[in-house]
C-alpha cells in the first residue's frame, strides 16, 4: 500500500514502458488491488500503447485479470489494434512467447473480452511455436479458448495431441483446467481426454474440490464417458461432500446427465450428495 501511494504521488510520466510493466505484473502476481490507480495507470498505457513491447502488454493484461480489474479502454486499445500485439513485423511477432499466448489468452477468457479477429491471431502464432508450450501454458490456453468459446480449427487439436503426450507432465489443476476447456467448446478430443482420465483416476484425491467439479463438467459437455474415471469420482467425491457448493453439486448432477450416467453408483451417488449436502445444512 506505501509503495502504491509513493507511485501515485509520482505520477506515472517518469517511468520507462518496461519499468511500469513489471510494476502492474508484480501488483498482479500479489493480487494487490487499487482501483483508482489501476485506472490512472491503464489511461496513461492506452494513450501511447505502441510504446509497449508486445510481451509487455501481455504482462499487463495478465496481471489486470489476476486483479479482476476490467479496463475495457485498455483492452480495446490493444486488441483493436493487433499490430501491437501480432504485428506484419518479424521482430513484433518475436516479441510475443508461448507464455503471452498463454496469458493472453486467458486473462481475455478471465476478463470476458471475446474479440474474435484478436483470438484467431493468437492461435495463428500459438500453432506455430506449439512445441515450445510448457503443460501450465497449453492448460491455460485450452481453458481460455473454452470459456471464450472459441475453436481454432488447428491451435486446439494440435494442443491436446500435446496434453495426451505429455499428460503425466501436468498437475491437477492443469487437467481440470484442460477437461474444463475442451467440454466448453463441446470438443471431444478423445484422445487427450482418455489420457487425462487414465492418468487421472488414481489421483483424485489431489485435485480441489472445485478442480473435480470443472474435469467432470467438462467430460460432460464435450460428451466424453470413461466409465473408471466417473466412478473413481462418485466413490472419492463420496468423502468430500462438505466441500461442494449447491452450485457445484448442480453442475455434478447436469454432467453425468449428459453423459447418461445411470448404472448402479453413479446416478445413486450423485442422488446421495445433494441429500447429504442439504440435510448438513439444515
Amino acid at each position: 500500500r506505501r509503495l502504491s501511494d509513493v507511485h501515485r504521488a509520482r505520477g506515472f510520466e517518469g517511468y520507462k514502458p518496461r519499468n511500469l510493466a513489471n510494476i502492474i505484473w508484480a501488483w498482479g502476481k500479489l493480487q494487490f488491488k487499487d482501483g483508482a490507480m489501476m485506472r490512472e495507470i491503464c489511461t496513461w498505457v492506452v494513450r501511447e500503447p505502441d510504446q509497449f513491447l508486445a510481451r509487455d502488454l501481455s504482462n499487463i493484461i495478465y496481471a489486470l485479470a489476476q486483479m479482476r480489474h476490467k479496463n475495457d479502454d485498455l483492452l480495446h486499445a490493444v486488441s483493436g489494434m493487433p499490430g501491437l500485439l501480432l504485428g506484419e513485423s518479424r521482430e513484433r511477432k518475436d516479441e510475443l512467447s508461448s507464455q503471452s499466448v498463454a496469458n493472453l489468452l486467458y486473462a481475455f477468457a478471465v476478463l470476458g473480452h471475446n474479440r474474435r479477429q484478436t483470438l484467431a491471431q493468437l492461435c495463428d502464432v500459438g500453432v506455430v511455436m506449439l512445441p515450445k508450450f510448457k503443460p501450465q501454458e497449453l492448460a491455460m490456453s485450452l481453458y481460455g479458448c473454452g470459456v471464450l468459446n472459441f475453436y481454432h480449427e488447428a491451435f486446439v487439436p494440435q494442443a491436446c495431441e500435446l496434453v495426451s503426450a505429455r499428460v503425466t507432465e501436468f498437475s491437477t489443476h492443469g487437467l481440470a483446467n484442460v477437461a474444463y476447456g475442451l467440454g466448453r467448446m463441446e470438443y471431444c478430443h478423445e484422445t487427450a481426454l482418455e489420457s487425462l482420465c487414465d492418468h487421472s483416476k488414481e489421483k483424485l484425491g489431489g485435485f480441489t474440490s472445485q478442480g473435480l467439479v470443472n474435469t467432470i463438467y467438462g467430460l460432460g459437455l464435450a460428451g466424453y464417458r470413461h466409465e473408471p474415471w466417473v466412478l473413481a469420482f462418485c466413490n472419492h467425491t463420496k468423502g468430500r461432500l462438505e466441500e461442494f457448493t449447491p452450485q457445484n453439486l448442480a453442475n455434478t448432477a447436469y454432467a453425468l446427465g449428459c453423459l447418461g450416467y445411470r448404472e448402479p453408483g453413479s446416478s445413486r451417488n450423485g442422488r446421495l450428495h445433494a441429500q447429504l449436502y442439504f440435510e448438513s445444512k439444515a
